[in-house]
This record gives structure tokens, C-alpha cells and sequence, in this order.
């Protein structure tokens, strides 16, 4: 069970990374894409260093490593697939914008 939560992450943070630094770089004002790439990247920084807090938290909360994991995979997961409807659902709010 830990092991496809690990693989989920494996592929989904380089996979989604760039991808979402070229869009925030797009969408930002002429002359300021250094710093919303810049912005973009501390927010990252910052986000993973809040995860492996929480996620550390919760493996020491439970005294096993291996149940503390599990828990700690299954609300990653879950966080990866409610970011997934998110984008698939501004994707096709754009999209529909972009067609009117």
C-alpha cells in the first residue's frame, strides 16, 4: 500500500514542477516573471518544508513508523488528487473562456 503512494509522488512532483512554473511565469505582467518565479519557488519551498513537518509529526504522533506512513502516504494522496481536480477543473474553466 506504501509503496504506489511513493511512486505517485515520485512522478507527480517532476511532472508537475515545471509545468507549473512556465504557467506562472506566463500569466505574470510583462517584466515580472523573475519574480513570480521567484515567489512561485519559495512557495514551494516553504510547502515542502510544512509537509515534511506535518508529515514527520504524524509518524512520530503514531510511535510505529510504518502506520504513521501509511497515514502520512494516504493524505498525500489524497492532497495530489484534490490538486488534480483543481487544475483538470481550471483547465476547463480556461479553455471554455478561451472559446467564447
Amino acid at each position: 500500500m506504501l509503496l504506489p503512494a511513493l511512486i505517485a509522488t515520485g512522478l507527480a512532483t517532476p511532472s508537475t514542477v515545471p509545468a507549473a512554473t512556465a504557467a506562472i511565469v506566463q500569466a505574470a505582467p510583462t517584466g515580472h516573471a523573475g519574480v513570480a518565479s521567484a515567489v512561485f519557488n519559495v512557495a514551494r519551498q516553504i510547502g515542502n518544508s510544512l509537509g515534511v513537518a506535518l508529515f514527520a509529526s504524524l509518524i512520530a504522533g503514531r510511535g510505529e513508523l510504518v502506520p504513521g506512513l501509511h497515514i502520512s502516504a494516504l493524505i498525500a494522496s489524497a492532497a495530489f488528487f484534490a490538486a488534480a481536480l483543481l487544475a483538470l477543473s481550471s483547465w476547463r474553466n480556461a479553455k471554455a473562456r478561451a472559446a467564447a
